[in-house]
C-alpha cells in the first residue's frame, strides 16, 4: 500500500512540474505557446498580456506605465535601457514579457541593429588571363552513330 501512495504522489508531482519542465527555454509567465515574433522598431501601446520573441533589440528599448516588462526573466518595467544593458540571448534572441493596465500603458524596442549580413567582398580581377581550354574534335566517322550502323 505504500508503494502506491508514493507512486502516486511521484505522478502528481509530475503532472504538476511537466508545464514547467516544457517551458524550460521560455521566460514569459503566459507560457511559450503564446509567443509571437517581432523585429526591431517594434512599439505597442496598451493593456493586455503579451510575450514576444525579438531576435536583435536595436539601440534601446523603453516602457512606461507597465505593470510589468522582463526581458529573458529580468525586470525592466518602466525602463528605459540601452541594448548593451540587457540580459544574454536565450534562444537566440529576447523573450519580451508585456503586462500593461492601461490604454496609455508603452513598450518599444528601437534603432538598427549591428552584425547582420553585409555584402560580399568584390571578386579580385586576376592579373593573368585565364587559358582557354582546348577542345578537340574527332576525325568524321570516329564515334558516329550512323557509321557504326553502316559496317
Amino acid at each position: 500500500m505504500k508503494k502506491k501512495i508514493v507512486l502516486f504522489a511521484v505522478l502528481i508531482l509530475a503532472v504538476a512540474y511537466i508545464p514547467a519542465i516544457a517551458q524550460a527555454g521560455c521566460t514569459c509567465d503566459s507560457g511559450c505557446g503564446s509567443v509571437t515574433n517581432i523585429s526591431t522598431d517594434f512599439s505597442k501601446d496598451g493593456s493586455g498580456t503579451f510575450c514576444w520573441f525579438i531576435p536583435c533589440i536595436g539601440s534601446y528599448i523603453n516602457s512606461w506605465n507597465l505593470a510589468t516588462l522582463e526581458i529573458n526573466g529580468q525586470d525592466f518595467t518602466n525602463t528605459w535601457a540601452s541594448a548593451s544593458s540587457l540580459p544574454a540571448t536565450i534562444d537566440g534572441g529576447y523573450y519580451i514579457y508585456y503586462v500593461g493596465n492601461y490604454a496609455w500603458s508603452h513598450f518599444e524596442a528601437m534603432g538598427a541593429c549591428s552584425g547582420g549580413p553585409t555584402d560580399p567582398p568584390s571578386t579580385p580581377i586576376p592579373s593573368t588571363p585565364t587559358p582557354t581550354p582546348v577542345v578537340e574534335t574527332p576525325p568524321p566517322g570516329v564515334g558516329d552513330f550512323q557509321c557504326l550502323l553502316q559496317l
